[in-house]
């Protein structure tokens, strides 16, 4: 069987016979190298085949999938003193599973009532009756129950003391605390989610509105100078026809007195002048102050135009203020609810005892970072 080149913490304790908290444990000290992956809710560490297969050799594991068969090295520092207080822990029971299948005879298993090695020296002795096949086969069955009993053993080792079964189910303990937190850790990445959606949809809105507001004041702007352009456009046409119609008058004038003066005398052509005169500027006063009343009329439209204008840009931006006060109070009220929500998180973390639980279980001051 070929393992992957990277292993999880459950492969590994199937692999290497170890519960998975001691796994975590000698990652979180670093006695083991692993590299932590992303999952929905959390994270998983993933363990190189080369660094438990190393680590395994340090704790004295054998595992035939591992390549790790033979005698047991010697044990120095920390992991010596581990397993000599597990051995002596497990050593009555370990010495009765050894004695029960080394001593047993073959006879319990296959019904034959021969003794393993009797049976092998004898098979050995009579191998010339015995096929290469046959005595190949024979050689694989007895290697294969070899490793079976050394497993078996080794499994005995790390069972917990009987103290510690009786106390209460670490292994289970620590899973429940393990599944509740990483449901804490699902229930906050959705509150996450959900206020950058919210979030999301309140800029969305805000931009949308920013769009509406400066497309329809540009258009407001665009008709509030077309307007004065053509008030203006007016007034200079109004202007232009004062000064063409004062022209004439003058040039009527001109003519009149000349006509005066080549028909009449000096009197009658000052009398005629002055007659002349007077109605020519009571016509000229009557057209300027009929071309003063359209200015002031070009004038006014102006004017009230760009009150309008004025009165149109103060109620969008009144509608742009109040539309910002409403998402500055909705991210306030989504704010209130995680920090109430974190309170209450805190709060049932802290009467489940939780961090209590950690404190005494790892001997730690703080709560180590926790794995799927």
């Amino acid at each position: 069987m070929k393992l992957p080149d990277e292993l999880t913490v459950v492969q590994a304790a199937k692999v290497t016979g170890l519960q998975r908290y001691t796994l975590r444990d000698a990652i979180h000290r670093g006695d083991l190298a692993a590299r932590q992956q992303k999952v929905p809710g959390g994270f998983k560490y993933l363990i190189p085949l080369e660094a438990l297969r190393e680590f395994a050799r340090r704790r004295g594991v054998q595992s035939s999938l591992l390549g790790l068969e033979g005698a047991q090295p010697a044990l120095v520092g920390e992991s010596a003193v581990t397993a000599a207080a597990t051995t002596t822990a497990t050593a009555p029971a370990v010495a009765v599973v050894s004695a029960s299948l080394m001593v047993k005879p073959e006879g319990a298993l296959t019904g034959e009532g021969a003794n393993p090695d009797t049976d092998r020296a004898s098979q050995k002795a009579g191998s010339s009756r015995l096929t290469p096949l046959e005595a190949m086969a024979l050689e694989a069955d007895w290697k294969e129950f070899k490793e079976s009993t050394q497993e078996l053993i080794q499994l005995l080792r790390t069972l917990p003391r009987e103290g510690q079964r009786a106390d209460g189910r670490v292994e289970d303990r620590l899973e429940q605390m393990l599944q509740q937190i990483v449901e804490v850790q699902s229930d906050v990445f959705g509150l996450k989610k959900g206020f950058h959606q919210h979030l999301s949809k309140v800029e969305g809105r805000v931009v949308n509105l920013q769009q509406s507001v400066n497309g329809e004041l540009r258009t407001s702007m665009e008709r509030i100078r077309q307007g004065m352009n053509a008030g203006l456009d007016e007034f200079r046409s109004g202007l232009d026809a004062w000064q063409h119609n004062v022209d004439t008058v003058f040039d009527d004038m001109r003519s009149t007195l000349q006509e005066v003066a080549a028909s009449q005398s000096d009197a009658e052509m000052r009398q005629a002048f002055v007659h002349k005169l007077s109605v020519d500027n009571q016509s000229t006063m009557g057209e300027v102050k009929k071309l003063m009343v359209d200015v002031s009329e070009t004038v006014g439209q102006m004017i009230s135009a760009q009150q309008s204008g004025a009165q149109t840009l103060e109620r969008r931006l009144d509608d742009v203020k109040s539309s910002v006060d409403g998402v500055r109070r909705s991210v306030d009220r989504s704010t209130e609810m995680i920090i109430k929500w974190r309170q209450k998180m805190q709060m049932e973390q802290s009467k489940r005892g939780v961090k209590g639980w950690w404190n005494r279980l790892w001997g730690r001051s703080h709560t180590p970072v926790l794995s799927k």
